[in-house]
């Protein structure tokens, strides 16, 4: 159900009924909050967040994936023609 059929049913319904359904959404929006899932961005944000704890390891000092910056102390050379 969209925005507009939402709307159009509560026009159907008494003063009363339609202020039982804004504190049952009032109470969905709080329970929300209190579990840190207000939006996608909040979703979005936790679930980077677990990703990057899943692969600390791999980047954590002395690992294959961190190699490469023993080579940081060498001199790099550009050979590509700026433009």
């Amino acid at each position: 159900m969209g925005t507009a059929d939402l709307l159009e049913q509560l026009t159907r319904l008494s003063d009363a009924e339609r202020l039982e359904v804004i504190a049952a959404a009032t109470q969905l929006i709080r329970n929300n909050f209190a579990a840190g899932t207000t939006d996608a961005a909040a979703d979005s944000n936790r679930r980077m967040r677990a990703a990057a704890a899943n692969v600390r390891d791999l980047y954590e000092g002395g690992t294959e994936l961190t190699e490469w910056t023993a080579l940081d102390a060498e001199d790099f050379v550009d050979e590509h023609p700026h433009r």
